[in-house]
């Protein structure tokens, strides 16, 4: 597994990127040369959040921290879902200028990507809890042989049974 990507960003409009690593090609195809000194606007696409985005640089000069996953956009315009930890940088009078935002790969999926139709078995829950189900594919149900009506708006409880082993949803979701 490859090591975290890290840009330095202005925490105020344009969001200049101060400095970047080595790892940045890995996650973005950008050469570092490529981003110093350009508005981070140049890793949004059509699916990226970015009024989440840049309210949490904004936020970074008086928040010690900030996670979530963002669609972000390589050079070639690819979009990758990827977490994103933000964390204040202080100038040399100990203002918080400027942030670290640090890039790794995410679990989370898109729904539109976690909706299209395919072969797999899959269903998708809500982000918060109760985590309930809120759409199921004709293979899943198909898979547990339970019906879409029993799954939909419930949580995962009619498949987590006694003697399956298993954790219950809750304990097992890592949610931001």
């Amino acid at each position: 597994m490859s090591s975290p990507a890290w840009l330095v960003v202005g925490n105020k409009a344009p969001f200049n990127v101060m400095a970047a690593s080595p790892e940045l090609p890995e996650f973005l195809e950008f050469e570092i040369h490529e981003v110093l000194g350009r508005s981070m606007r140049m890793i949004f696409g059509p699916m990226t959040n970015v009024a989440e985005l840049r309210k949490a640089v904004i936020d970074s000069a008086t928040k010690s921290s900030y996670t979530a996953s963002f669609m972000l956009y390589t050079k070639n315009g690819q979009g990758r879902m990827l977490t994103v930890e933000i964390v204040p940088a202080h100038n040399g009078d100990g203002e918080a200028t400027h942030c670290v935002m640090t890039i790794d790969h995410s679990d989370w999926v898109p729904k539109k990507v976690a909706v299209a139709e395919d072969t797999r078995a899959k269903l998708v829950l809500k982000a918060d809890k109760p985590y309930s189900v809120e759409c199921v594919s004709d293979n899943f149900v198909q898979l547990y042989a339970l019906s879409a009506d029993s799954l939909m708006g419930r949580t995962l409880r009619p498949i987590f049974g006694p003697r399956t082993g298993q954790m219950p949803p809750a304990s097992t979701m890592r949610c931001p």
